[in-house]
């Protein structure tokens, strides 16, 4: 399976200060991706709308590293595995739902700009 999303309009909330960050975020998306497989339905290519909800955890461990860790889900209108991009299907059999837990790494580069 390959293919992208893209984060059409977001939001987030911090629900506490640094250095042990945790906040919720969602956004508008749109999700394309073509799956292959020998075990289902194939292939399928997949073009949604949807939804990405995410509750991430950051804490700064120096002051230009730190580490953050969460769990982003993206709900999608329903599409059925091997049916076609245009047809409406309900939630069994199909994909709706695409979820994540994710690890990563934050670097920041620092600099101070003064303006006259």
């Amino acid at each position: 399976m390959y293919g992208a999303t893209w984060s059409l309009l977001g939001a987030g909330l911090a629900l506490s200060p640094s250095p042990f960050r945790v906040s919720l975020g969602g956004s508008v998306i749109a999700t394309a991706f073509y799956m292959h497989s020998d075990t289902l339905g194939s292939p399928t290519v997949f073009v949604r709308p949807g939804l990405d909800l995410n509750l991430d955890v950051e804490v700064q461990i120096t002051r230009d590293f730190g580490l953050s860790f969460g769990w982003s889900s993206m709900i999608h209108i329903p599409q059925a595995v091997g049916g076609p991009v245009w047809a409406l299907a309900g939630d069994e059999g199909s994909i709706w739902h695409i979820g994540q837990f994710y690890v990563q790494g934050n670097v920041r580069f620092p600099y101070t700009r003064y303006y006259r």
